[in-house]
């Protein structure tokens, strides 16, 4: 579906189901496919939602005081010519899903609680002078974090920004990966953070082209036994195949 904008405003409530790729819906070239305002709330779990390229956010959640919420599971977000997902003042549930290639960043997050899990955020952002603002993730003033097992890869930003994770207040980044997240081609991995049992050492988990850690990299398997609403990772496998977890949102071994 294409052209796709759709506005959730007082106690609107929509929930779309698919398979995770055959339902793909597509936002207009100047609005989001997503806005939610009011005390709405928006369910999606296996969609392909793909942004607009004219330089807005796929989905937009902005309001002045804190009500709506928004609930996405095993999707992937790709392709807007602005931000993947920005929320102020909303809720947000991310988990077991992909935001992938939108060029003004992945996740800006501001003053709200946002639970992020088994999530991989890789390849959004574009750097040099006129890049974009943030990478991967920003986390904005008055936010409550939870991100535990993502996996945060070759986002960029533009100079002097970050590229993989900002943190306000220093939010606790936890049992994640950040690998080749840069501006102008400097490591830049996270600011601002409180890293918890999280990998940012470029190299050291050997990414392989499936976006995962390779066999060998000890530093970043069997690391963590996971909270039990962790059962399953990106793919579906069970989070737990050893006496520990692996780091970021794909368990190896």
């Amino acid at each position: 579906y294409t052209g796709i904008a759709i506005s959730l405003t007082g106690s609107d409530e929509i929930k779309l189901a698919g398979d995770g790729g055959t339902v793909q819906l597509e936002g207009t070239s100047s609005a989001p496919a997503f806005k939610v305002e009011g005390t709405a709330k928006l369910t999606l779990q296996g969609i392909l939602l793909l942004g607009n390229s004219g330089g807005g956010e796929a989905v937009q959640c902005f309001v002045s005081a804190p009500g709506p919420a928004m609930t996405i599971v095993e999707s992937t977000v790709q392709g807007a010519g602005g931000v993947g997902i920005s929320a102020t003042n909303c809720s947000l549930t991310l988990r077991r899903s992909t935001i992938d290639g939108n060029k003004g960043g992945g996740l800006n997050l501001q003053n709200g609680t946002f639970i992020i899990t088994n999530t991989l955020i890789i390849g959004n952002g574009t750097k040099g002078a006129s890049g974009s603002a943030l990478g991967g993730v920003n986390f904005g003033t008055g936010s409550s974090v939870t991100f535990e097992h993502n996996t945060v890869l070759n986002n960029l930003a533009k100079n002097g920004k970050v590229g993989g994770i900002a943190c306000d207040s220093l939010e606790t980044i936890a049992y994640s990966i950040l690998d080749g997240n840069t501006f102008t081609g400097t490591g830049d991995q996270s600011s601002n953070c409180t890293l918890t049992q999280t990998n940012a050492t470029t190299g050291a988990c050997s990414i392989t082209a499936q976006d995962r850690p390779a066999t060998s990299a000890t530093a970043c398997l069997d690391q963590h036994t996971p909270p039990i609403n962790l059962a399953l990772d990106r793919a579906g496998g069970p989070r737990l195949k050893g006496a520990k977890a692996d780091l970021g949102c794909y368990e190896v071994q």
